[in-house]
């Protein structure tokens, strides 16, 4: 009786036009954004603009048919800059559908879906929890074009510091040599030992061999994010797709590749594409992540303030990823650049261009510290987030908390997600 035809390809923002398909019977039609009625058609072209406002943010299109008496007849539904997860219990998805809802408890237990049955509200009314649990988690990268000689630079100096810390002889002391596969450090640590003595001629059952595992260890505290972790990435370089006056661009992603960590993410980055825009591949990544239905965290890794030629602004797109519950990540491999666009960032990066002068020892293991911190953040975020299934299909901006959760979740809703309402970390 009534469809949208208006696809919402990408984001969108503004003021966008809508047409819909309206069979004979239906003697109006009544539109709505986010609950709220747009416009009243009597006739037609059943067509109209429908201003989306200039934030970037996720959106409910509904279209309702009426007959003559105003009885309805049929409605038609779009989601706009957002995609709605399939969520699924026992492999079937319930009539109505569900909400996906990342959320990280104040303590170690996790309640019931009957103990939570008053806790979540969408409009004034209590929403019913379906499921709890904890699932596969995700983690999307968006990293700077100029992001990559950086990590390849601080992925040689730091495995050749940590040998010369480690005062492994051989004849590879150096993380830039032609025979070391960073790779090796992705297998078990027994593999790695004999690979590794191998390479470094360290002969077996020398001290040397502890001091091997303990290599291996010291880059696992970050290199590995658990076999339940997929990490994809979002490429910030879009290829135009057409030239027509509406020009849309697409953002290529990579496979998703299970426990991996820094040295997957410095030797599987593609440069690709034409336009460099950084803060939409970020958004692109929030969206995505939000519709993986499971555990879920962006990280965006930035060579310092690089120029952008985004159409959407880095705060809003932190907003954007707020309103999808999506938590953010922001390192820099910018010593000095811990305040960027995107608000407070954590920095991972070298104190210095190793192709300079020496850099201190203690300076290489501030660096080093550094970044296996804000690995095992991400991993304590991914950690803790456990996702409630609640009954019916809304946008998960629109769900509040119940008096009934106080104690028991922090205070807010923002906050259920990492990254909410402090911002990126």
């Amino acid at each position: 009786m009534i469809e949208i035809v208006t696809l919402f390809l990408g984001l969108v923002n503004g003021s966008q036009p809508v047409e819909l398909a309206v069979r004979q019977g239906a003697a109006q039609v009544e539109v709505r954004l986010d609950g709220l009625v747009v416009e009243r058609l009597t006739s037609p072209p059943w067509r109209l603009e429908v201003d989306l406002g200039e934030a970037l943010a996720p959106h409910e299109l509904v279209a309702v048919a009426y007959d003559e008496r105003g009885r309805e007849l049929a409605r038609a539904r779009r989601w706009i800059n957002v995609d709605m997860p399939r969520a699924r219990i026992g492999g079937r998805a319930p009539p109505g559908g569900l909400t996906v809802l990342p959320v990280v408890f104040a303590a170690d237990r996790i309640p019931s879906p009957d103990e939570m049955g008053a806790w979540f509200l969408a409009d004034g009314k209590p929403l019913a929890v379906r499921a709890v649990h904890q699932g596969p988690a995700e983690v999307l990268v968006v990293q700077d074009a100029a992001a990559r000689p950086y990590l390849e630079e601080m992925g040689r100096f730091f495995l050749g510091h940590r040998l010369d810390r480690l005062g492994i002889p051989g004849k590879a002391t150096r993380g830039d040599s032609a025979d070391w596969d960073p790779e090796l450090l992705r297998t078990p640590k027994e593999e790695f030992r004999d690979a590794a003595r191998e390479l470094f001629d360290v002969p077996a059952g020398a001290p040397e061999s502890r001091q091997l595992d303990r290599l291996w260890q010291a880059y696992h505290e970050f290199a590995g994010l658990g076999a339940e972790t997929t990490v994809r990435f979002i490429s910030p370089l879009a290829a135009p797709v057409s030239r027509t006056a509406s020009q849309r661009y697409l953002f290529a992603g990579s496979a998703g590749v299970a426990n991996v960590g820094f040295f997957w993410l410095v030797e599987n980055v593609p440069p690709m594409g034409f336009a460099r825009r950084v803060a939409d591949a970020v958004a692109i990544a929030g969206r995505q992540a939000h519709a993986g239905s499971g555990r879920r965290a962006v990280v965006l890794l930035l060579a310092g303030e690089a120029d952008d030629d985004s159409l959407h602004a880095a705060p809003t797109v932190r907003a954007y990823l707020r309103a999808l519950r999506v938590p953010l990540f922001v390192w820099t491999l910018s010593p000095a650049a811990t305040q960027t666009a995107w608000g407070q960032a954590t920095s991972i990066g070298l104190p210095a261009s190793g192709r300079g002068g020496p850099i201190p020892h203690k300076a290489v293991d501030e660096a080093f510290d550094r970044l296996g911190g804000a690995a095992r953040e991400l991993r304590l975020e991914l950690a803790g987030q456990r996702i409630v299934l609640l009954a019916g299909e809304r946008l998960p901006h629109e769900i509040e908390l119940a008096p009934a959760a106080a104690g028991a979740l922090p205070a807010g809703l923002e906050p259920l997600v990492a990254g909410g309402a402090e911002g990126p970390r």
